[in-house]
C-alpha cells in the first residue's frame, strides 16, 4: 500500500475500508508483525479492566492479547506520544508468549479525546529505530484524524438521509418513503402469495381545528395521532404522514379482509379518546386498499385508498370504506 494510493482512498472510500488500508500501510512500511486498534470505552481515558476493547484487527492479528492498566504510561494520554509497552503487563490468552517474543508500541490513533482509539503495533524485538517509532507516531495521528473525519462524515450523512425520509413534525415516514416501503413490501410479498392492506386515514375538517385552536395545538394533535398510530401497529407494519392531515398505515401479511376491518375498527377508536379540548371529538375517514386485489402498483394502491377515504368522509363521524366495495357499488 503506497502513501499516494492511501491519500486517494481517503476521499473516496468508506471509513472501514480506509482504516484497513491505513493499517496495511503502517504494517508494510514498518515491517510490523501485526497491528490492533483498540477502543477506550470510558469517558476518562482510563485503561481500567473492561475499559479496552478491540475495535479493529489487521489481517489475523490476535485479538486475545490482554493489556493491563499498568502497561500504559501517562505520556500516552497527556502528551499523545507513542510509547513502548512494558512486557510485564501484556499477556496473550492463547499463546502466552507474545509478550516475550515481540515489542509493543501504543499510540493514539488520531486525537484520543475525539476518536477514543489507540493503535498498538508489535514487531520483532528491537526492530524499530527511534526514527521509525516517530514515523509510527506521526502517521497514527494523521491517519487516525482522516479516519475520524471519514467516520464523522458518514455519520452525519446517514443522519441527513434518515431525516430526508421522515416527516419533520411526527418523525414518521413521509409520502415518498412510505410509498417506497410499500413498494418493497409488495415485492417481497409477491413470492409469498400473501396480502397487504394499505390504509389512508384522513382527519375530518382539520382546517377548522387549526383556525379555532391555533396551529400549535393542531401540531400537537398531529404529533399525538402519529405517536398513537406508531404504537398501535406491530413491528412488521409501518406508518407514515403522507399529507397535512393524512396518515398512511401498511399492514403486512394480512390473512383476510375481516382482519383488516378489525384493525380499522381499532384505529377508529384512537380518535375517540380526548385528542381535542373537553367536549370536542376528532373524527377521521379511513380508506382501505388491498394488495394484490386492488392494484399491483404502490402509488395506485395509495391513491385508491385516498379515494376510498373521500367516500368514507360522506358519512358523518369516523367511518371506514374499502376500495373494492366502492367499485362494486358504483
Amino acid at each position: 500500500m503506497s502513501l499516494e494510493k492511501l491519500a486517494h482512498l481517503s476521499g473516496v472510500t468508506p471509513a472501514s475500508v480506509y482504516l484497513s488500508s491505513a493499517t496495511e500501510f503502517l504494517v508494510d512500511v514498518l515491517s510490523l508483525k501485526g497491528l490492533l486498534i483498540i477502543s477506550v470505552d470510558n469517558e476518562h481515558d482510563e485503561f481500567t479492566e473492561g475499559a479496552l476493547s478491540t475495535f479493529f484487527s489487521y489481517k489475523g492479528t490476535p485479538t486475545s492479547i490482554v493489556f493491563e492498566e499498568e502497561a500504559f504510561s501517562k505520556d500516552l494520554i497527556i502528551n499523545q506520544k507513542a510509547i513502548k509497552l512494558d512486557h510485564n503487563y501484556i499477556d496473550d490468552i492463547d499463546e502466552g508468549t507474545m509478550s516475550e517474543k515481540y515489542d509493543f508500541y501504543a499510540c493514539p490513533f488520531g486525537k484520543l479525546e475525539e476518536s477514543r482509539l489507540i493503535a498498538i503495533a508489535y514487531s520483532d524485538i528491537n526492530l524499530l529505530s527511534k526514527e521509525q517509532v516517530e514515523f509510527y507516531e506521526f502517521n497514527c495521528k494523521i491517519l487516525g484524524n482522516i479516519f475520524q473525519l471519514r467516520s464523522d462524515y458518514e455519520f452525519e450523512r446517514s443522519k441527513l438521509i434518515d431525516q430526508s425520509k421522515k416527516d419533520a413534525l411526527t418523525g414518521l415516514f413521509n409520502l415518498e418513503s412510505f410509498a417506497g416501503e410499500l413498494k418493497k413490501s409488495m415485492q417481497n410479498t409477491r413470492s409469498q402469495k400473501a396480502m397487504i392492506a394499505c390504509m389512508v386515514v384522513t382527519l375530518d375538517d382539520f382546517t377548522s381545528i387549526n383556525t379555532k385552536y391555533g396551529f400549535d395545538l393542531g401540531n400537537d394533535v398531529l404529533f399525538e395521532i402519529g405517536n398513537k398510530l406508531q404504537n398501535f401497529v406491530t413491528p412488521r407494519d409501518f406508518v407514515g404522514r403522507i399529507g397535512g392531515d393524512r396518515f398512511g398505515i401498511v399492514l403486512r401479511n394480512i390473512g383476510s379482509d375481516f382482519d383488516t376491518k378489525s384493525v380499522a375498527t381499532r384505529v377508529a377508536n384512537i380518535f375517540r379518546k380526548g385528542l381535542l379540548p373537553v367536549g370536542k371529538e376528532l373524527t377521521a375517514s379511513i380508506g382501505i386498499t388491498v394488495f394484490p386485489d386492488d392494484s399491483l402498483n404502490s402509488d395506485d394502491l395509495i391513491a385508491r385508498a385516498e379515494i376510498a377515504a373521500k367516500i368514507a368522509k360522506r358519512t358523518p363521524g369516523t367511518h371506514t370504506a374499502f376500495y373494492k366495495e366502492l367499485e362494486s357499488n358504483y
